[in-house]
């Protein structure tokens, strides 16, 4: 009997535990459920009273207004969601938002006036050693760095609006920066008026797609140390160099759109360094430079179009082992630049509007190689202050001259079977949110 008395309160006490568990996590549950509500006429009316309020979990709606709170910082996982249009200015001191927790969620909100700074880098949205953000359809304006992920992992930057001021690089941040921080979605960003639009270093495993960066001070896009990336549907417009990217491998590049970079350094893509890469189906037109091709290794270029650029690419010589197949080079004033007369790049396939040759046999390529670097581009690429001579009657007597005594030109940079027609590419669709 007194071991049946035993087993029953044993098993009482198991029951109790259990009931006792069930209550805790049904409270639980109940606490991360809660919805904290901000504005003017509400029980609370500012975002920091509402943060030290809230619970791991809680959802805090800010309503309609303008909220002059600046440093304010976010230590749980608590979502932020906007509703009409709010407006939070931190008054051009420090951080708007500072983070340092997992899954903290931010939307719907105009974020102005961060701090500047030459020795710390003040930004709308900066958030440090956390994982699982999500910031988005949010509206960033006069912020030095728009939003800065420090050491985050697996965080979505998608359908933000940001608009710098910035005036001068020494002054200026930019609009989305990731530095050491992997599987990052950024996607549908408008980007404008920061130094570079976007901004990695050491950030791998990464989706850039369909945004769109715009007459920034430097770059549309930079980045450095950045390894299995890809980046497609983007479009970078008016910016001195659309993009620069350097010292990475393994990048995936297709179906972007680089226009209008035009200046005396300005290049729709700026490639150093790069190994293993594709770059394919990828828009450049009206550039100074299509693309500058340095120290860069066993990267495939296909199906892209140059179109109306100064110099549709120059590789230099120290790029090894590059493929150019069923490109299409259309009114370019120069087709291909080089810097020296020797050159392992391949060139197949591709579609030229300066080839001259024939197709007797109806294969649609052309019976005679066509060598894309005239002389003139040649000397230009050593000596760039011989560009002013460009269309004058010198050009054409070195292009008549090269013609019937082929010896400056480099002889191994050719296309060994041009297209007779122009490549047939898919039109892009980079449905970019217009805002």
């Amino acid at each position: 009997m007194k071991i049946i008395n035993k087993l029953l309160n044993t098993m009482l006490l198991d029951y109790i535990k259990i009931l006792l568990l069930v209550i805790i996590s049904i409270g639980t549950v109940c606490v991360k459920s809660k919805t904290l509500s901000i504005c003017k006429s509400c029980k609370i009316k500012q975002i920091k009273t509402a943060i030290k309020l809230s619970r791991s979990g809680d959802t805090i709606i800010i309503n309609k207004g303008f909220y002059s709170e600046g440093l304010i910082t976010i230590d749980k996982p608590i979502s932020l969601i906007g509703k009409n249009n709010p407006v939070v200015d931190g008054g051009n001191q420090g951080h708007v938002f500072y983070i340092r927790s997992n899954n903290v969620n931010i939307k719907n909100l105009t974020i102005q006036n961060s701090g500047m700074s030459y020795v710390s880098d003040f930004s709308g949205i900066r958030i440090e050693q956390s994982k699982n953000c999500i910031f988005k359809n949010n509206k960033l304006i006069n912020t030095t760095y728009a939003i800065y992920l420090s050491k985050v992992q697996g965080c979505i930057i998608e359908g933000n609006r940001i608009i710098g001021s910035a005036k001068k690089e020494s002054s200026a941040g930019n609009g989305v920066h990731l530095f050491y921080s992997n599987a990052i979605k950024v996607k549908n960003n408008n980007i404008q008026g920061h130094r570079d639009g976007l901004y990695f270093e050491f950030a791998e495993d990464s989706f850039i797609t369909y945004n769109n960066s715009h007459n920034n001070l430097r770059f549309g896009m930079h980045f450095m140390f950045s390894h299995n990336n890809t980046f497609n549907y983007n479009i970078f417009s008016d910016n001195p160099t659309g993009v620069a990217i350097m010292y990475s491998r393994n990048l995936k590049v297709h179906k972007n759109i680089f226009q209008r970079s035009q200046g005396n350094s300005s290049y729709g893509f700026l490639i150093k360094e790069i190994t293993d890469s594709q770059f394919i189906e990828n828009i450049f037109t009206q550039n100074t430079w299509g693309i500058f091709l340095n120290a860069s290794n066993r990267n495939l270029f296909k199906k892209n179009t140059f179109q109306l650029n100064g110099w549709a690419a120059e590789v230099y010589s120290n790029s090894y082992d590059n493929k150019f197949i069923e490109n299409n080079f259309l009114l370019n004033n120069f087709d291909v630049a080089t810097n020296s007369r020797r050159n392992t790049s391949q060139f197949s396939s591709n579609y030229w509007d300066k080839y001259k040759g024939y197709d007797l046999n109806y294969d649609k390529k052309g019976d005679i190689p066509y060598r894309p670097v005239s002389i003139f581009s040649f000397w230009v690429s050593n000596f760039p202050e011989l560009a002013i001579l460009l269309n004058s009657p010198m050009t054409s007597f070195l292009e008549v001259a090269e013609h019937f005594f082929p010896a400056f030109t480099p002889g191994e940079l050719k296309d060994t079977s041009p297209s007779m027609l122009v490549i047939k590419i898919k039109p892009l669709n980079n449905n970019i949110n217009k805002f």
